[in-house]
């Protein structure tokens, strides 16, 4: 299993990767759970409290941030709850036959309602917004590479968006996908935050964060 790596550190903010098949923060079964936690193993890294500004599914992988201050952690609530944050992901989907052009932008509006496992579509559901770019297909791997940008954040909004539009992203048997990947988990992985738009005021972090080149999705899937 992957481990949970720190990629920058600052008095205000830490941020790490999360590997897949890792919770960001304890679920309420907390003490009966035994599967890992990134917070509590990055509490554990630096012998000091943390606080989460924000959550990865447990199958999602990508960078993930935590504040080191009680002020840091409030003004982060604050960026995340206002969608200040620009947000980017990868993903690996199945390849379809309806093939697109390289760098074909798509704007997906829809109302997402949470059921006990899945996100579905409803007419009382909450707005949804995704920005999806298709980048290209790889045939060798029979998987298509997208960016995606949410503008808003529904539980599972990625993975059903994808699902909805007959791409299920690899390894999602949750949202129809029906090719595994090969490193676990699924093929979605956050890797850009964006405080461009956020009041930073004092606080010390990079108005970009942008995963390292080894951790990006494209070179995963051999």
């Amino acid at each position: 299993m992957e481990k949970l790596l720190i990629i920058l550190q600052t008095k205000d903010f830490c941020v790490v990767y999360k590997p897949f098949s890792m919770l960001s923060v304890p679920s309420r079964f907390a003490g009966a759970d035994p599967r890992p936690v990134a917070g509590l193993a990055l509490q554990t890294m630096l012998n000091q409290q943390i606080w989460p500004c924000h959550r990865l599914d447990e199958d999602v992988s990508g960078i993930l941030l935590f504040a080191l201050t009680d002020q840091a952690h409030k003004a982060a609530n604050g960026w995340f709850e206002s969608r200040n944050v620009i947000k980017t992901y990868h993903a690996l989907t199945a390849q379809s036959e309806n093939i697109l052009t390289e760098g074909t932008i798509f704007e997906w509006h829809t109302k997402l309602a949470k059921g006990k496992k899945r996100a579905y579509e409803a007419d009382f559901g909450k707005p949804s917004h995704t920005t999806a770019t298709y980048l290209k297909t790889d045939t060798s791997k029979a998987a298509e590479r997208w960016i995606l940008t949410p503008h808003t954040g529904r539980s599972h909004q990625l993975r059903f968006d994808m699902f909805k539009h007959g791409r299920p992203i690899l390894g999602d048997s949750l949202y129809g996908s029906k090719q595994t990947f090969d490193r676990g988990g699924i093929a979605l992985r956050s890797t850009e935050l964006d405080f461009t738009k956020c009041d930073v005021k004092n606080l010390q972090i990079p108005i970009r964060i942008t995963l390292p080149n080894e951790l990006l999705l494209w070179d995963i899937q051999k």
